[in-house]
């Protein structure tokens, strides 16, 4: 079973994604309850070969997101 954390900064729109598991996986993450409605985010993916590497941003649709999340791989939203 796959093991990741989410966790949320509703001030800045901010969230991080940590993925524990061993391949990757395919998440879609609720944004629907943050006071200022986000219509898109860009993601930050630190990993093993990677600090932080931006990447292209990504469409927030009817208050969510589906982002894939590498083995081992930190990635943080900012919107």
């Amino acid at each position: 079973m796959p093991s990741i954390c989410l966790t949320a900064n509703d001030a800045d729109g901010s969230s991080a994604d940590d993925n524990q598991s061993k391949s990757s996986i395919t998440v879609t993450v609720n944004l629907s309850n943050l006071a200022n409605p986000l219509s898109s985010v860009t993601p930050y993916r630190t990993s093993s070969t990677e600090n932080q590497a931006p990447l292209s941003t990504i469409p927030v649709n009817g208050g969510s997101l589906t982002i894939r999340l590498p083995a081992s791989s930190i990635v943080t939203l900012i919107g």
